[in-house]
């Protein structure tokens, strides 16, 4: 039951910073690219979800370990550092 809240609590997660990327992108850029901007954001962030497994599966082949919780969390402290 726990593990089902926790996936649950994730997936609502994800869901909102997804949502909330589009609000801020559109944000950040100046109004004459805009448009062509938050597509662009949004084209990475689909070409990163479709990466993401293929990533996990070689580090977890390179360590020898199942690792797709540190790979992840090391992405995004990765990521949160450099933005």
């Amino acid at each position: 039951m726990a593990v089902v809240a926790v996936a649950m609590i994730g997936k609502l997660a994800v869901s909102v910073l997804f949502a909330f990327s589009y609000f801020w992108s559109s944000e950040v850029f100046p109004s004459t690219l805009r448009t062509t901007l938050v597509g662009f954001c949004s084209l990475m962030a689909r070409i990163g979800s479709m990466a993401a497994p293929a990533i996990v599966d070689l580090v977890s082949e390179m360590t020898k370990r199942d690792t797709p919780y540190g790979t992840g969390c090391a992405f995004l402290v990765t990521v949160n550092r450099i933005t």
